[in-house]
């Protein structure tokens, strides 16, 4: 973190972050969801909170 302070801007503060990319869509996390499939390994659960609150791509067939 050191090392990020002092890469302070005058608007604010910039932290790089390793982060590990995957290879996965928005389009296809709907479509899992849609089918009923878990997303647990694909989003956070504060993420799947929500769209579980609000139910948010749910499959139409009920």
């Amino acid at each position: 973190l050191a090392q990020a302070e002092d890469r302070q801007l005058s608007s604010g503060k910039i932290w790089p972050l390793n982060v590990t990319p995957m290879a996965i869509s928005a389009t296809q996390i709907r479509d899992e969801l849609s089918a009923g499939n878990p997303v647990n390994f694909l989003l956070p659960d504060s993420v799947i909170a929500v769209i579980e609150q609000l139910e948010l791509y749910q499959s139409k067939k009920q």
